[in-house]
């Protein structure tokens, strides 16, 4: 099944939604100081489907040694990447064929991608190969399964049908892991209960960034989109207040 979502065709907008900026990663840091120096300059780190290489960039200008490399599925992604920065290396590439050496990194990282990968379980088992004795494989995603509240989902159902679809529940993205034969997987929930105010929804809505109103097909974002319209019309002009959820999944699996 193809990737739902071009990303070639939205690489030059995507950093213009607020939530995709970046601070340095804390498990990278904590990786990091359970090295001693100078070992730490010649570690090698690897961010799987980097994006436009955000997450990557906030590293960098907070650890000026060691070897960075981003590599994303499209190309039109990794050329945004290349133009923050040549202190890193951007590379197109099959995050579940990886075009690295055996045993070549010690921090391999995924961050809000993997449910685009086709072959999951070929990714982890690549990744696992890829890392060094004593490295470490953080994957970061939302945790669908676990917020069916979330305000998305409400207004536009039919997310949450695809979401089902594409992200694997935690316990069997851990099973993963341990068949492919890592130790001391990991897995850290964040979840968060909040309110919403329905009119910067709709902004947002309208501006349709997020990745879950991408892959829906148009009539069913124009639905959505037209119930939250008549909601705001109806309340003429009173804000209007949504209890939403979200959960985010953290996983950390180590290879001895």
């Amino acid at each position: 099944m193809p990737q739902r979502i071009d990303y070639d065709e939205i690489a030059e907008d995507y950093d213009s939604d607020r939530h995709r900026g970046k601070t340095v990663d804390p498990k990278l840091l904590a990786f990091l100081a359970e090295r001693a120096q100078p070992a730490a300059g010649s570690i090698a780190i690897l961010d799987i489907g980097c994006g436009t290489g955000s997450q990557l960039v906030a590293n960098r200008a907070q650890i000026s040694t060691g070897h960075m490399v981003g590599l994303d599925f499209h190309l039109g992604m990794v050329r945004q990447a290349r133009k923050k920065t040549r202190r890193i290396d951007w590379l197109q590439g099959d995050g579940a064929r990886l075009p690295f050496a055996t045993e070549s990194f010690d921090f391999v990282t995924n961050q809000f991608s993997f449910h685009h990968v086709q072959d999951k379980s070929g990714m982890i088992s690549e990744v696992y190969r890829i890392l060094r004795p004593g490295g470490q494989f953080v994957m970061s995603n939302i945790s669908a399964h676990d917020m069916p509240n979330w305000i998305i989902y409400r207004y536009f159902p039919r997310a949450w049908e695809i979401d089902m679809q594409d992200f694997m529940p935690k316990e069997a993205i851990r099973t993963l892991m341990l068949q492919a034969g890592f130790d001391q997987v990991e897995i850290d929930l964040a979840h968060q209960d909040y309110e919403e105010d329905l009119a910067e929804f709709a902004d947002v809505s309208r501006m349709r960034v997020v990745s879950q109103l991408r892959t829906i097909p148009d009539l069913d974002y124009e639905a959505g989109l037209k119930q939250i319209e008549a909601e705001l019309q109806q309340a003429q002009g009173q804000p209007i207040i949504i209890s939403s959820e979200f959960t985010m999944a953290k996983f950390t699996g180590q290879k001895i």
